[in-house]
């Protein structure tokens, strides 16, 4: 005979009541967990974002805990799995750049499809995700310099724009590029 467990209730850490509600983010489709628990509030305290959760998810928000009866203390806790890359297709329009047979760098603006490419990372130090900048050239003194990514040849996409980073949640970070298809032209005369 297998006998039952029963728990006192002592609550001095955290106890999950209720339970474990999946949802879908509608952007990303990942899946978020949320959980409430009760704990003696002279116990409570905030746990770390990054921690980690049910479902190979991370602790990416929690709330404030409201008084119970009986010196508890409930709030909730929002985990999140860290979103697979996903690409959105937008019109843009991208500056092109040439080069002149007298070595001048001559700028046009063409309408193109693009790719806005989403890539997440879930860190506490952003300088370990890698950001990428759009090949562009200039002129100074005389001499032509370049700046950024330079396009392998033969790639089908090109960088458009830089990388840009932003928190998704908790420590998970969004990093967004777009790419465009490159134009290949003979130098201006």
């Amino acid at each position: 005979m297998k006998l039952k467990v029963h728990y006192d209730g002592s609550y001095t850490s955290p106890t999950a009541i209720g339970p474990l509600v999946r949802s879908t983010d509608p952007d990303t489709q990942s899946y978020l967990f949320r959980q409430h628990f009760h704990q003696l509030a002279n116990k409570w305290q905030r746990t770390l974002q990054g921690a980690y959760g049910p479902h190979g998810s991370y602790l990416v928000e929690e709330s404030e805990p409201t008084e119970k009866d009986g010196g508890i203390v409930e709030w909730s806790r929002l985990y999140a799995q860290v979103p697979p890359r996903r690409t959105e297709g937008q019109p843009y329009n991208h500056t092109y750049q040439f080069l002149t047979s007298e070595g001048g760098i001559e700028e046009v603006v063409l309408y193109s499809s693009s790719v806005l490419v989403f890539d997440y990372f879930e860190t506490s130090d952003t300088s370990t995700i890698p950001l990428f900048e759009a090949f562009r050239l200039f002129t100074f003194g005389g001499v032509t310099h370049s700046v950024g990514t330079p396009p392998e040849p033969g790639a089908p996409f090109i960088i458009a724009e830089d990388s840009t980073l932003n928190r998704w949640r908790g420590t998970i970070w969004e990093r967004v590029t777009r790419y465009v298809r490159p134009r290949v032209s003979a130098a201006i005369p």
